[in-house]
C-alpha cells in the first residue's frame, strides 16, 4: 500500500493540511513496538514544534491532529499516542485511520 498516494489524495481534500510522512521508523521497521512508538511521538512532537505552532495552543477548538497508519504502522501509532510526550496534543486528536491493521 502506497501511503504517498493516499497523503497526495488528502492534500486535495485538505488543500491547508500540513501532512507529515514519518521516517524515524523507516530504517528500523523490525524493531519492537515500544521503542518504534517512542521514536514516532518524537518525531511527531519536533514536527508540531516546528510546523504547527496552533497545536500547542491549550483552546481545544484550534487546530486538529489526525494520524493515518497501515499495517503494522497502525499499532505503531497506537503505540506512540500512548506516550507522555504526545500527551499535551491528545485534546487536538481529531481522527485515528488505521487501514489493514490488527487491532
Amino acid at each position: 500500500f502506497d501511503m504517498r498516494l493516499l497523503r497526495a489524495y488528502a492534500l486535495l481534500l485538505f488543500p491547508r493540511a500540513i501532512v507529515l510522512s514519518p521516517q524515524s521508523n523507516e530504517d528500523n521497521s523490525g524493531g519492537s513496538l515500544g521503542p518504534m512508538g517512542q521514536r514516532l511521538a518524537h518525531e511527531v512532537h519536533n514536527f508540531i514544534k516546528h510546523r504547527c505552532d496552533e497545536l500547542g495552543d491549550p483552546d481545544p477548538k484550534v487546530g486538529r491532529l489526525s494520524f493515518i497508519g497501515h499495517s503494522a504502522g497502525s499499532m505503531i501509532v497506537r503505540t506512540a499516542l500512548t506516550s507522555p510526550v504526545l500527551r499535551p496534543y491528545l485534546p487536538k486528536l481529531h481522527a485515528f485511520v488505521s487501514l489493514s491493521s490488527s487491532h
